[in-house]
């Protein structure tokens, strides 16, 4: 996984995870629940990145922590999905795009790419077969 629950607690508090996950009511916040956002996240964020990057991200750039996080804090809200979360949801989304287009590059050292261009197409050919003197006669 590209962030940890201690990741999500530092982002958004654990009144805020607690009040997402504990069910139960047991004064607890469900560190399973958040494994599993933080765990579908990251399959978000390998299914976007590796067009580009060699996946499970190694070592993990800051950026694919926080759109890992934010991704998750959307999964957690089960009912109402307030705006900012959903700003970050969606700005999360918006960069993996671009990372994926090209446009944005994960910035991590020793991080390992794919190979992947911009899309260019190229196209190598020999001479021409006909020309005018080949053709002559016909």
């Amino acid at each position: 996984m590209y962030a940890t629950v201690d990741d999500m607690t530092a982002r958004f508090g654990h009144q805020e995870l607690l009040e997402l996950t504990d069910t139960a009511m047991t004064g607890s916040a469900d560190v399973t629940a958040v494994l599993t956002a933080l765990g579908d996240a990251t399959e978000l964020v390998n299914g976007y990145v590796a067009a580009r990057y060699r996946v499970p991200l190694h070592p993990v750039p800051d950026m694919a922590r926080r759109w890992c996080c934010d991704i998750a804090r959307f999964y957690l809200h089960k009912v109402a999905v307030p705006d900012a979360v959903k700003a970050g949801h969606d700005t999360a989304l918006q960069g993996l795009r671009e990372v994926a287009r090209g446009v944005v590059q994960l910035q991590s050292a020793g991080l390992e790419t794919t190979g992947a261009t911009g899309g260019e197409t190229v196209l190598s050919v020999g001479g021409r077969t006909f020309t005018n003197d080949s053709m002559k006669g016909f």
